[in-house]
């Protein structure tokens, strides 16, 4: 993975981009969702995962942490049709902070085009993901579906990425950094790490959070 001083401007560039008010963003595998957080900062966030994670997990938090949720419920459908229109489509649009977020079904096995409407996809201004590919199996459909994206107009993918195959000598069960690289590559796309944090397990192993950054085609 590329790792160099123009990183640097690349984290910068992101962390002015995602505190604009109306950025659209989508999440996959959302879990509890990271994207509530950049929705509470004015994003338009449309968080996606399995079926049964948006029932039980994605869709109670967006209440939890909606205007409605903390106020009180309003008139049925007002929150809804002030919501932007690309969000319109999902059954649940909460008002958070400064933004909006929803939720929507979204397993990476299935074509995309049959879960998410042509007005989502091409919506996009940034894909988000956090430490959702850490197994090997994970890998191959997330990048399947980050394809479809792509090739909807979708510019880039953010995600968070904890190698630990590295440290499980002879597991094929993590994906590697390696692993991860050449999968990014063998697809024609740009790849690179613009931020890293160290961690420290309990037991004293010292691993590492990189912040990766994937562009569908390669920079020079």
């Amino acid at each position: 993975i590329e790792s160099n001083k123009p990183s640097l401007s690349r984290l910068i560039h992101y962390r002015q981009q995602l505190s604009k008010k109306g950025l659209r963003v989508l999440e996959l595998g959302a879990g509890v969702g990271l994207g509530i957080v950049l929705a509470s900062a004015g994003a338009e966030v449309l968080l996606t995962d399995l079926p049964t994670l948006v029932r039980n997990a994605v869709e109670p938090n967006l209440y939890l942490n909606s205007k409605q949720g903390n106020d009180g419920p309003q008139e049925d459908g007002e929150e809804h049709q002030r919501a932007p229109n690309w969000l319109r489509d999902c059954e649940h649009v909460e008002r958070i902070g400064e933004g909006w977020a929803a939720a929507a079904p979204l397993d990476w096995t299935k074509p995309v085009k049959e879960q998410l409407s042509s007005e989502q996809c091409r919506a996009i201004n940034v894909i988000v993901a956090s430490d959702c590919i850490f197994l090997e199996a994970l890998l191959k459909p997330f990048l399947d579906t980050v394809q479809t994206l792509f090739e909807e107009g979708a510019p880039s993918l953010l995600i968070s990425f904890q190698p630990r195959g590295e440290r499980i000598m002879g597991s094929a069960l993590f994906t590697t950094e390696q692993h991860l690289v050449n999968s990014v590559d063998a697809r024609g796309w740009g790849i690179q790490i613009i931020g890293w944090k160290p961690l420290t397990r309990t037991d004293g192993t010292k691993e590492i959070v990189m912040i990766v950054e994937i562009e569908p085609e390669k920079t020079s």
